[in-house]
Parts: structure tokens; C-alpha cells; sequence
């Protein structure tokens, strides 16, 4: 029976042994010759470290800076190796389409997003580990109640008195587990991964809003491209009748590779960003994906906006502020007028910066009302222009060189709407907590 105890013992401590970071506790042992109390060290290192732990913190915790955020995710998403399945590329497979849009976006995060994947893994492997060790734990305990009951009927009442005792501090050993289990459920964690999804859905917009940015881009320089192309044919042909000189070629392809410069630039900037979004999604970072328009930007709600109601709610979401206010604090009384002075600063500094968003989302409205008016003058002088083109009445240069204009115009609407979606975004998001600069 002593050999048996010996040998739970030797295994409780070797599982143990795999679980870092566990706490000092009061473990127990048996001296299986004279049946010798030894105090709390015989639960082996391991478990010593395990029961002693306040509280846990989840490797990998971060703020929420957005510029981060990233970088962030490509370090999950090689660190990982690929052992999270892509559930974003799963249900492109299932659909025969890779797709990504713009309102399915906090789906993908949440689902497949490796940094939270990472996460919402590290959180149950250790609660697994907490949860199995207190099972051992217990199971000893019965054990050794048992044996004691069995010792006490063989008239053997000392032994039994040992065993019970060391019977009760296993069971305060599995309650200090199970102050551990409850420490790593509790809402600081469960907000850390609610602040990583956040932030990581407001990086998956923000990108997506880029690749849209660059590829009205893409356009325009395309235009130009071929504006520029066009214009170096013609005056070749010119230059073989005598009417320009070899300057003038010249300058012409000078124009045409700075053209193409540009537009090939902006083709390894789409490609980076849609690199980036697809890390973001959980998507391999070379995924075949297409991705799907964005939803106009709501001026109306711009308009409506009510910055002190605004405000309320996100002193009351802002994670910052609710890390400080339930954080424990135990000091003297002016170590804790420090704190309440930090914590009110803190506080000043988030209705600051919401100001300033409410401010931006402002601004950003009047940029994206005079690019519609804008917009639709274009139009207007471009559609004249194509119609007089299948005409006849004006020259292919003529018609090339409208079309720069208007694929400009374009371009310039299109980046203050998603401007304004961006703006708008970046409002909601600190309103529903996230510290945005």
C-alpha cells in the first residue's frame, strides 16, 4: 500500500513537472517506514509551484495599438506552423470560392484568426492542466481516506490519524487549483481575447479599406499608362515623318516608365495588403482569395453622431480603464491617491482622443460630400466625352487624356469614402472600448 502511495505520488509530481509557471503550495508526504509527517514540500516542485498562484497571465497579452497589430498576427501565424486549421479557407472550399467580405470579417476573426486562435488555445490548454492535476490530486485524497478507514479498522489509529491529516491538505491543495481554474475563466482573460478580436477586426477593416484605396489607385495609373504609351507610339510615328525631334520620343518613354513605375508599385502594394488581410482572416498568406466591396460610407450617421452620450459608453466598454479600475490595489494611502490620479488621467486622455475621432469622422464627412459633388460632375464631362469619341469628333490622345481626368476624379471620391468608413470605424471602435490614438 506504502509502494502504491510512493508511486501516485511520483506521478502526480512528474505531470507536474510539465506545467511551468505552477505555483508553492503545501504539499504531502508519508515517511512509508515510521508514517512521519513532512510538512508541505512532498508534492514535488511542480505542484509546490502550482498551488501558490494568484493569478495566471495568458503568454502573449498586448494593448491594443492598431500599428501593431499586424505584425502581430504574421508572428502567430508562423509561430503556429499551420497546426490551427484555417477555418475562413474551409468554408471558401465548401462554397468553391475564396472570397472575402467586408461584413464577414469579424466572423473570419474570430474563427480563424491565428493570434486569437493562439490565444483562446493557450487559455484552455492551461485550464486543462489546472482541472487535470486537481483531479489527481483528488483522486489521491480518496485514496488515502480510504486506506485511513481501512488502517483505523485494523486497529492501526495513528497511521489512519496520518493519512486523514495528509487527506485534508490534499483537499486544501485542490482548492487552491481550483482558485487557479477560476483566476484563468475570469473576465481579465476573457477581455484580453475580446480585445485581441477587436483589435484585430478594426486591422481587417483598416486593410481592407487600403486595398480598395490602392486599387482605385491602380486604375488611374493604369489610365495614365496608357495615356503615356499611346503618346510615345504617336510621336515615334512623328519622328519618322520629321515633325518632332528624338528628344521628344524621349521624354515620351521617360514618361511611359515613370508611369509604369508607379503602376507597378502600386501592384506590390495590393499584393502586401491582400498578404495582410489574408493573415488577418486566417487565410494562408498566398491564398487565392478575391476580395469583396465595401459598404457605402452612412453620412447620415456621421451627422447623428452624440459625442457626450458617445463618451459615457466608452468609459464604461474602455478596456484600459476597466483593467485599472478592477485590478486589485493594495498600498498606502498615497500610493493610492497616485493611482486614483492615473486612473483619472487615463480617463481624461480617452475622452480626449474620442473628441478627437468624433472630429476626425467630421471632417471626414465634408471631404466625402465634396467628393460625390465632384464625382458626379465627372461623370457628366465623361460621358460627353466618350459619346463625342464614338463620334469621331475628337482625337484618341483627346479621349486618353479625359479619361486620366476622370479615372483621377474617381479615384479621389473613392479614397475620402473610404475615408469616412474608416473614420467612422475607428469612432465605434472606441466607443466600444478599444484606445485609439
Amino acid at each position: 500500500m506504502d509502494r502504491r502511495l510512493a508511486e501516485n505520488e511520483r506521478q502526480l509530481n512528474q505531470r507536474c513537472e510539465t506545467m511551468p509557471g505552477m505555483p508553492a503550495s503545501s504539499g504531502w508526504r508519508l515517511d512509508y517506514e515510521g508514517r512521519e509527517m513532512q510538512g508541505r514540500e512532498a508534492l514535488g516542485r511542480r505542484s509546490r509551484k502550482a498551488l501558490g498562484r494568484k493569478r495566471r497571465l495568458i503568454p502573449g497579452r498586448q494593448g491594443s495599438a492598431l500599428k501593431k497589430a499586424a505584425a502581430l498576427v504574421l508572428a502567430a501565424s508562423l509561430a503556429l506552423g499551420g497546426a490551427i486549421t484555417s477555418l475562413a479557407e474551409e468554408a471558401g472550399t465548401a462554397a468553391g470560392s475564396q472570397q472575402i467580405e467586408y461584413a464577414d470579417l469579424e466572423q473570419l476573426i474570430k474563427g480563424a484568426n491565428p493570434e486569437v486562435q493562439a490565444k483562446r488555445a493557450d487559455l484552455d490548454h492551461w485550464v486543462g492542466e489546472y482541472e487535470a492535476a486537481r483531479d489527481e490530486i483528488m483522486e489521491n485524497r480518496a485514496r488515502l481516506r480510504e486506506d485511513a478507514r481501512e488502517m483505523k479498522d485494523d486497529g492501526d489509529l495513528e497511521g489512519s490519524r496520518h493519512y486523514l491529516e495528509q487527506a485534508k491538505m490534499l483537499k486544501e491543495s485542490a482548492d487552491q487549483l481550483d482558485k487557479q481554474i477560476r483566476s484563468l475563466n475570469s473576465a481579465s482573460n476573457t477581455m484580453d481575447i475580446r480585445q485581441t478580436e477587436d483589435t484585430a477586426i478594426l486591422a481587417a477593416q483598416d486593410v481592407m479599406g487600403t486595398w480598395h484605396s490602392l486599387s482605385l489607385d491602380r486604375e488611374s495609373a493604369g489610365a495614365k499608362l496608357e495615356a503615356a504609351s499611346y503618346k510615345k507610339e504617336k510621336l515615334e510615328r512623328q519622328l519618322a515623318e520629321g515633325m518632332v525631334t528624338q528628344a521628344d520620343v524621349d521624354q515620351a518613354e521617360k514618361d511611359r516608365m515613370a508611369a509604369l513605375g508607379k503602376a507597378e508599385a502600386l501592384d506590390g502594394e495590393l499584393e502586401q495588403m491582400k498578404r495582410e488581410l489574408c493573415l488577418l482572416t486566417g487565410h494562408t498568406y498566398d491564398a487565392a482569395v478575391e476580395i469583396g466591396a465595401l459598404p457605402a460610407a452612412n453620412l447620415e450617421r456621421a451627422g447623428a453622431l452624440d459625442l457626450e452620450a458617445d463618451k459615457q459608453t466608452a468609459w464604461g466598454n474602455s478596456y484600459e480603464l476597466r483593467s485599472q479600475r478592477h485590478s486589485g490595489f493594495s498600498g498606502t494611502n498615497k500610493e493610492r491617491h497616485s493611482r486614483d490620479r492615473s486612473v483619472e488621467a487615463a480617463e481624461q486622455g480617452m475622452y480626449t482622443r474620442l473628441t478627437s475621432l468624433y472630429g476626425q469622422v467630421q471632417t471626414a464627412k465634408t471631404s466625402c460630400e465634396a467628393g460625390r459633388t465632384a464625382l458626379a460632375g465627372a461623370e457628366m464631362d465623361w460621358k460627353a466625352i466618350s459619346h463625342k469619341h464614338e463620334l469621331g469628333m475628337i482625337s484618341q490622345e483627346e479621349y486618353l487624356t479625359a479619361k486620366v481626368a476622370y479615372m483621377e476624379a474617381r479615384a479621389a471620391a473613392g479614397r475620402a469614402e473610404i475615408e469616412m468608413l474608416g473614420a467612422l470605424n475607428r469612432y465605434d471602435w472606441a466607443v466600444k472600448g478599444l484606445t485609439l490614438e
